[in-house]
């Protein structure tokens, strides 16, 4: 199979979720089908325009230089214009034209039909009109329902008293609702990250929900195990959290437990220390460096050597959509966790059986406390949580979901 896919990142890892998941499908694809690549690339970020580590599963890569002030500027537009903001800021001249170019083989008019390709992947909402320019079968990864999150979030403003911010966070919501229904319509599978995101897609086209599909994230837990020998051992008063913190819900979480919860869990443990993994903090999560306890650690390109020092994972997301790759890193690591129950539930994991899970703050402290002064019961939930990623986390399996799909519709045999 040939395969094209759009993207409005370029792939790399470790990364944040959105290019990690990319990334795995491009490694597991790429292993026994022709693909090709076509991105929005940041010039502002070398990563974007090095190979990225698919130079192996990638037979092409084609790049159109996004800067961040173009995206703006795009959303904007599509905002006057009435059109989705999510979508909006990856609206570019140049990609349209480079994927024409790519669909009519470099020569042929667009309009000849299918051109050099079995099939188009396009990854997250934003590629959706691009990919639509492609009269052969046509795939979706939507990896989060960005109606559902941005309800989540004018929820959140409203419950803050922040009235205006909600009001358009709810018109925004009803733009995307939209869209995402009348693409899973025009597509002959749309993948999503959770069976709870994929309901809610169902629910607003009941007319497509056969071709909708859950393709969870994976976790590498090989990659992420601890190593046997020659590390120094866990701090058993460190508590972690890692995240891409321009993600609003992860500054949330962020900000929420160190203002909120670690004064709780340092009234009764004085040493215990709080540590923010991620890069693109906002001001107001730098900010909180100065507090008692508080380290932020900044961006890592590997993050399992804190995964691995650390002596508790905490997950405080309150807000968002999807399934939280950084809880299943942790569990991959033999990290004990809390999380909210947001973040519990898109993992799949059970309060008590594989991590604790609280949602206010007094609670989330106790939660903490409970693990900090109960190693065993810590070790056990960290067991029964690797065994979970293990058994339903993996990235060729979920990778798999995909292909199946894809072969089903072009009907193209397996390499």
């Amino acid at each position: 199979m040939k395969l094209l896919v759009l993207s409005p990142v370029f792939p790399d890892a470790p990364s944040d979720g959105d290019r990690l998941r990319l990334y795995h499908w491009i490694r597991e694809l790429g292993l026994r089908h022709e693909v090709h690549l076509a991105c929005l690339a940041n010039p502002a970020r070398p990563a974007d325009f090095s190979a990225g580590g698919l130079a192996g599963r990638l037979r092409s890569v084609h790049r159109v230089p996004w800067p961040l002030w173009r995206r703006r500027v795009s959303a904007g537009a599509g905002l006057l214009a009435g059109e989705p903001e999510g979508v909006a800021d990856a609206s570019s001249a140049r990609m349209r034209t480079l994927v024409d170019a790519l669909l009519s083989g470099q020569g042929r008019p667009a309009a000849a039909g299918r051109g050099p390709f079995d099939a188009v992947l396009a990854y997250r909402l934003k590629m959706a009109p691009y990919a639509l320019r492609f009269r052969g079968p046509r795939f979706l990864d939507y990896t989060d329902c960005m109606t559902r999150y941005t309800e989540r979030r004018a929820a959140a403003l409203a419950l803050e008293g922040r009235g205006l911010q909600a009001a358009y966070q709810r018109r925004k919501a009803e733009r995307l609702a939209a869209f995402e229904a009348w693409c899973a319509g025009h597509f002959d599978a749309g993948f999503v990250n959770s069976g709870q995101d994929c309901a809610t897609l169902r629910a607003m086209n009941p007319s497509a929900a056969a071709a909708l599909r859950v393709a969870a994230n994976g976790v590498d837990a090989a990659a992420l195990a601890p190593p046997r020998a020659g590390r120094p051992p866990r701090d058993p008063r460190s508590l972690l959290f890692v995240g891409h913190l321009a993600y609003p819900p992860n500054a949330d979480a962020a900000e929420w437990f160190a203002r909120r919860v670690l004064p709780l869990v340092r009234a009764a443990e004085p040493v215990a220390t709080f540590t923010i993994v991620g890069g693109d903090a906002p001001p107001r999560v730098a900010a909180l460096a100065a507090l008692p306890g508080v380290r932020l650690a900044g961006f890592a390109p590997d993050t399992r050597p804190h995964l691995w020092a650390a002596g508790l994972g905490v997950c405080p997301v309150r807000s968002g959509a999807g399934r939280q790759n950084k809880l299943l890193e942790a569990f991959a690591a033999g990290l004990p966790s809390v999380a909210t129950s947001l973040a519990a539930s898109g993992a799949e994991a059970r309060d008590g059986r594989e991590l604790l899970v609280a949602d206010a703050a007094p609670d989330f402290a106790r939660a903490v406390l409970d693990l900090l002064r109960r190693p065993a019961l810590g070790r056990a939930l960290a067991a029964r949580a690797l065994a979970l990623v293990r058994r339903r986390y993996a990235w060729p399996d979920n990778a798999a979901v995909l292909e199946r799909a894809m072969l089903e519709a072009t009907r193209a045999p397996l390499w």
